[in-house]
C-alpha cells in the first residue's frame, strides 16, 4: 500500500500506519496513555515553541517511500526548521526532530522496536518511548542502545528541545494513581 491510498481509505474509526507498505493497525489508547500524552506536551511543548518550533501530537510522518512507511508517533517535536517547512494542509514527507511514543497495554516489544527502528532510520535524532506503567522512558538515539531513565534521572532535550531538562519522573501525572 502507498502514503496515497492510506491518507484514501474510509474513516472507519480506527488509527493505520504504513510499515514498508504494509498496513498496520494501531490500539486505541486508554485514559493512562492520553492523560501521559498530556502530560509530555505540557513539558515539550512550550520549550519547543519558545525555540520556533512546535511539538503536534498524532500527527503522520511520512518516513520512507517505495515502499512507503507512514508513522503518526504520540508526540512529534519540529525544530525551527522544520517547522518552517510543515504544510498545514498535508502529511508531513520527512521526520521531526524529536518524537515520543507512550506506551499502551496493547503494545508488543517487537512492534514498538519496529517503530523506533523506522524513527531512526529516517533521521529522527532522538526517539522517548514513554512508559506510564513503570514510569520509566527509554531514549533512543542509536536502536540497540537506549537509555533506560526513571525517577530522579534527567532527561535532557537535545536538539529538539534546547536548554530543556526534566527529571524522568516529572513526565508522568503524579495525580494519577499507581497502575493496578
Amino acid at each position: 500500500m502507498t502514503a496515497e491510498e492510506l491518507f484514501s481509505l474510509p474513516e472507519d474509526g480506527w488509527r493505520y500506519e504504513l510499515q514498508a507498505g504494509y498496513l498496520v493497525e494501531e490500539p486505541r489508547p486508554v485514559f493512562r496513555h492520553q492523560l501521559t500524552l498530556q502530560r509530555l506536551n505540557e513539558i515539550v511543548g512550550p520549550v519547543a515553541r519558545a525555540h520556533g518550533g512546535r511539538a503536534v501530537a498524532k500527527v503522520d510522518l511520512i518516513l520512507a517511500r517505495q515502499p512507503d512507511t507512514v508513522r503518526a508517533p504520540d508526540l512529534s517535536v519540529f525544530t525551527r526548521e522544520q517547522w518552517e517547512r510543515v504544510d498545514l494542509d498535508r502529511p508531513y514527507e520527512g521526520v521531526a526532530d524529536l518524537v515520543i511514543e507512550v506506551l499502551s497495554p496493547s503494545n508488543r516489544p517487537a512492534e514498538m522496536h519496529a517503530k523506533v527502528a523506522d524513527y531512526l532510520a529516517a533521521g529522527v535524532s532522538q526517539v522517548w518511548v514513554a512508559d506510564p506503567w513503570s514510569s520509566t522512558v527509554r531514549v533512543y538515539e542509536t536502536l540497540l542502545a537506549p537509555r533506560v531513565l526513571c525517577g530522579d534521572d534527567r532527561l535532557e532535550g537535545g536538539t529538539a528541545l534546547p536548554g530543556l531538562a526534566v527529571r524522568a519522573r516529572d513526565l508522568f501525572d503524579p495525580e494519577l494513581p499507581p497502575p493496578r
